[in-house]
């Protein structure tokens, strides 16, 4: 399979280039720019690969994926300034380790270079699977620093290219500032500001000063670290926020990130969460499920669905990948005019799947708008009519099977 993809874009925000089928090559890309003098800076080009991207080929004891990455810097004239090429190996024990969605490659990519005269660059890069011939490129533009740097964000100790995080992490921040060194020293040490904003409201502010000052050739370098613990934040809601960094003479960067809150932090999340087990759940279950306290809550939710997990050894519980599944397709396609997951439809579709077979008659000029679903393995029929012509499907024939 050979898939290419060719963009030019300003990377203010990670790329995340996702095939349509969700198997192909996949990977996150993030870059940021640091200055090492006046003349010279480093680009930090960051990867997260999926190990289920990769192909894995057994070699001795082990499996092993491989990948390049390719870079080219061009100016703004498109003349190449450098060329640089990495070979990455990735091992794994066991074949199964390589196709866990959850595992990945993390890693970073450094290039030095001279860019005296150069404000922008431009970047192209490849990235391609050795042991296969998937490969994807990307182009885009490269904003070089003058007095403030990009952001380097990490999560737990760790690159994190996706920018992803849940509302319990703490985003760990690393960025400078630069001064000439004829610069008067009242002006050398700057504080910074970091504001974390979500619909262009300003949900939290920190100032820091640098944490360490270093000499580069003709410049003085100020690096500043930060951790902001994102619990500390009340009413963080799971979505799309912004990171802005501030320093008022010299302008601002910002980036975009993704904060997921997961839903049994959430008391109407939670909630609303433990309502929709009502099919798989018995009545106890369910008391013990919504009276939980919050500091029980992922506890209990984990111990339930472990009882029902078909291959306990694996990452995945299929049974309650499967149950929320029918879920969500009974709120899609049950709720226009109905009850969504608790309407007639939905219980049948819960309980059996989907159909083998759909009659739909919404327009019959003798009768009310019907619906009946054929299930021919296990010998079923039900028939679904909307009485008062809203949309809501009643379950007229087929009721002793849901018993």
């Amino acid at each position: 399979m050979l898939v290419c993809i060719l963009s030019l874009l300003l990377l203010t925000k990670p790329v995340s280039v996702i095939t349509e089928d969700g198997i192909g090559f996949n990977f996150t890309l993030d870059c940021a720019t640091f200055r090492e003098s006046v003349d010279s800076v480093q680009i930090e080009f960051y990867l997260k690969l999926p190990y289920s991207t990769l192909i894995f080929e057994r070699l001795d004891s082990a499996f092993v994926g491989r990948y390049r990455v390719a870079a080219q810097i061009k100016n703004q004239h498109n003349e190449p300034i450098v060329d640089r090429v990495w070979e990455k190996v990735v091992r794994v024990q066991d074949y199964t380790d390589s196709k866990q969605i959850s595992e990945n490659e993390v890693a970073q990519f450094n290039l030095k270079l001279d860019a005296s005269k150069e404000k922008k660059l431009i970047a192209s890069l490849k990235i391609e699977d050795m042991n296969s011939t998937k490969y994807k490129e990307l182009s885009f533009w490269i904003d070089l620093p003058n007095q403030l740097s990009d952001m380097r964000l990490k999560k737990s100790g760790k690159l994190n290219p996706g920018h992803s995080y849940t509302a319990t992490d703490t985003i760990e921040v690393y960025w400078e500032t630069y001064f000439l060194n004829s610069s008067s020293p009242q002006t050398n040490n700057p504080q910074c500001s970091l504001a974390i904003l979500k619909d262009r409201k300003v949900l939290a502010s920190y100032s820091f000063l640098p944490c360490t000052i270093r000499q580069g050739t003709g410049i003085k370098i100020n690096e500043y670290q930060a951790k902001i613990p994102l619990g500390d934040i009340m009413e963080l809601e799971s979505g799309t926020y912004l990171l802005q960094l501030l320093e008022t003479r010299f302008g601002l960067k910002a980036v975009e990130m993704t904060i997921t809150n997961p839903f049994y932090l959430s008391t109407k999340e939670y909630l609303a969460k433990v309502d929709e087990l009502c099919y798989i759940a018995s009545e106890e279950e369910m008391r013990q499920l919504r009276n939980a306290k919050p500091s029980e809550r992922q506890k209990l939710w984990q111990e339930f669905w472990q009882k029902k997990d078909p291959t306990p050894t694996t990452e995945e519980n299929e049974a309650m990948d499967d149950y929320f599944n029918r879920i969500e397709y009974c709120k899609k396609h049950f709720s226009k005019g109905d009850k969504g997951y608790k309407s007639d439809r939905a219980k049948v579709y819960m309980k059996f799947g989907p159909p083998d077979q759909i009659e739909s008659n919404p327009f019959e000029r003798q009768s009310q708008p019907y619906e009946i679903w054929y299930y021919y393995n296990q010998n079923r029929r039900f028939v679904f009519v909307d009485s008062f012509g809203f949309g809501e499907y009643i379950l007229t024939s087929g009721q002793e099977y849901l018993r």
